[in-house]
């Protein structure tokens, strides 16, 4: 749960450094957690959360 919450104030950074302040890049925020883009922490979380989900379908399975 705290990291769905870091993962959207990141979200609202970037949403706000884009459009209101005009700033496409606005120290790394906006690329690594635009939510509307690919390579990013989004992404990567949601990686992680479907290895560990096969990972432990596998151990039940088992």
């Amino acid at each position: 749960m705290p990291t769905l919450v870091l993962l959207n104030v990141g979200n609202a950074a970037a949403v706000y450094l884009l459009f209101v302040e005009g700033k496409d890049f606005g120290l790394g925020i906006v690329p690594m957690f635009n939510f509307d883009g690919e390579s990013n922490f989004p992404t990567l979380f949601n990686g992680l959360l479907l290895g560990f989900g096969s990972a432990l379908a596998s151990c039940i399975s088992s």
